[in-house]
């Protein structure tokens, strides 16, 4: 039994996954990270959030980029 490697939420959606909320995938180094996927918008489709950001997390970000 192979394990799924996700690249994207298409490849879930492949899979047979059909509830939207938070996956891993895999890029092309290999490396994972998280991202959303919504397969209830569009009928047939399924997208990934990767980053989202609003003005109430602004300060969030500027702290970790005066950091780096």
């Amino acid at each position: 039994h192979c394990e799924i490697q996700p690249r994207s939420c298409q490849d879930y959606k492949a899979a047979g996954v059909d509830m939207s909320g938070l996956y891993e995938v895999i890029d092309d180094d290999n490396d994972t990270f998280q991202v959303f996927c919504d397969f209830d918008s569009e009928p047939g489709f399924a997208w990934n959030l990767i980053q989202s950001f609003t003005l109430s997390n602004k300060d969030i970000f500027q702290v970790t980029a005066i950091n780096l």
